[in-house]
């Protein structure tokens, strides 16, 4: 809540408390989620080396406990990341994936990742143009969540 909030700040305290809990009892669905949260902190603040590395962690672990959803939410984040930097058609292909596999999934955006959700992907679309945006979002529908995760672990996102 804290980061949701804006309290940087606090979210990064309690996520690296909750993140070293989680380590010491060796919960990695956990890890997971405070190895996400911490991400967002970092990418909020700017760092987004440590937010991707951050989320390439998170990944790997809630693709060996089987949490799509954590995947997905992993894939959203790495390609707000992406976007901010300036990748913006690999950050378009990403949503792209990640939209796909929340509508096989059944799990839409939260409404308190809805707003942001949108400013990220209008400012992308507005970088790229329409038929830019619409071909690297057919790109990404057209990716396996698998092949996201393979190139998100190596490195090309």
């Amino acid at each position: 809540m804290a980061r949701y909030e804006g309290n940087d700040t606090l979210a990064r305290k309690l996520s690296e408390e909750s993140l070293a809990i989680a380590r010491a009892l060796g919960a990695r669905l956990f890890i997971a989620q405070a190895l996400q949260n911490l991400g967002a902190v970092a990418q909020n603040q700017g760092n987004h080396e440590q937010a991707l590395a951050c989320f390439r962690e998170g990944i790997a672990l809630f693709q060996d406990v089987g949490d799509k959803l954590g995947l997905i939410q992993c894939l959203e984040a790495i390609a707000s990341t992406a976007a901010v930097r300036g990748q913006s058609t690999g950050a378009v292909r990403l949503f792209g994936v990640a939209a796909t596999a929340r509508e096989t999934l059944g799990a839409p955006l939260s409404p308190m990742d809805r707003q942001e959700y949108s400013r990220i992907t209008m400012a992308v679309r507005g970088q790229l143009g329409e038929a830019a945006f619409a071909s690297a979002w057919a790109d990404g529908c057209a990716m396996s969540l698998e092949q996201a995760i393979a190139d998100v672990l190596e490195g090309e996102q």
